[in-house]
């Protein structure tokens, strides 16, 4: 088949690369403009579009997706298009241009976590397994027929950035197998269950602010779904703090008040929580660098009984 890849950033390299590697006919690639990225504000390419540019691809970069653009595509005939995180919904004029559809591959076992953040939102609400889907694109939010899915255990180390790579990779294999099944004509969609839809909206800056009233397990969750962004934090005082990592300690909080410093030592800064207690590991003050906890109090000394929190 002749296929068309859409997609922007660095999850989404693996599939493509997997697409190259098959031998797939991949016609040209569709990614997000360049941007002014870093202090510099440098004008900086998405990690898929510098790939089709080394692959010698045909590259397409549209600021909108108009009738203009969607011509050229028409143009091109393609008989699949395949999007993963490209960043733009797709009008329903270009869901139609290829006999084959569109295809996405998204980065959590459909029905659940539906929207822009899947691996951020598991993490953020402590499930033990997440996953990949492959569907048929329509013109409500991931909400088409499901072709194959492939289930992945979250580990206890995991961020983010962590999850998202072993999804991407363990993703581009699915969308080579679901791609070479629908070639053979050996695979059917099956719709998604509409009454076990979840959400999993775009993160914003205050999603990663820490509420000390909460669990420990429900903070150590959030430090790891909004790692590295947006990165949770709470407050020194008047600076902002950010945590990177952190670990739950398996004893109760005596009733000491949330946010309160319990203990500091070498290994980290024990906090009380609505409910248990969180070890401190890695953390940043504003302004200053990321540090362990040993280097971290080595300029700056906590008491014990400091609160943290606004």
């Amino acid at each position: 088949m002749k296929i068309l890849f859409a997609g922007s950033p660095e999850i989404a390299l693996p599939s493509l690369e997997a697409l190259l590697a098959s031998g797939e006919e991949i016609i040209g690639v569709i990614s997000q403009p360049d941007r002014p990225v870093g202090r510099g504000r440098k004008l900086s390419s998405p990690p898929v579009a510098t790939l089709a540019k080394k692959s010698q691809r045909l590259l397409f970069q549209p600021e909108k997706l108009d009738d203009s653009f969607l011509r050229t595509l028409t143009e091109l005939s393609p008989d699949l298009i395949v999007v993963v995180a490209y960043g733009k919904i797709l009008p329903k004029k270009m869901l139609m241009i290829p006999p084959q559809g569109c295809l996405n591959l998204h980065f959590s076992l459909l029905p659940k976590y539906r929207g822009a953040a899947p691996v951020q939102w598991a993490l953020i609400n402590g499930e033990a397994e997440t996953g990949v889907t492959t569907l048929k694109m329509v013109e409500r939010l991931d909400a088409g027929p499901i072709y194959l899915q492939r289930k992945v255990p979250i580990q206890e180390e995991d961020n983010s950035l962590l999850l998202g790579k072993r999804l991407a990779n363990i993703g581009a294999e699915l969308l080579v197998e679901t791609i070479q099944r629908l070639k053979e004509g050996k695979l059917q969609a099956s719709p998604q269950v509409e009454e076990m839809v979840t959400w999993a909206p775009s993160l914003e800056k205050e999603d990663g602010l820490i509420d000390w009233n909460c669990s420990a397990k429900a903070i150590f969750c959030k430090i790891r779904g909004t790692n590295p962004w947006p990165g949770a934090y709470t407050f020194l005082d008047t600076q902002r703090l950010k945590i990177y990592t952190a670990s739950v300690i398996p004893e109760k909080n005596k009733k000491q008040r949330p946010g309160e410093i319990l203990a500091t030592h070498p290994s980290g800064i024990d906090v009380a929580c609505g409910h248990g207690i969180l070890r401190l590991e890695e953390l940043q003050l504003e302004g200053g660098k990321r540090l362990s906890a040993a280097e971290f109090l080595r300029g700056h000394p906590l008491e014990v009984g400091t609160k943290l929190g606004s």
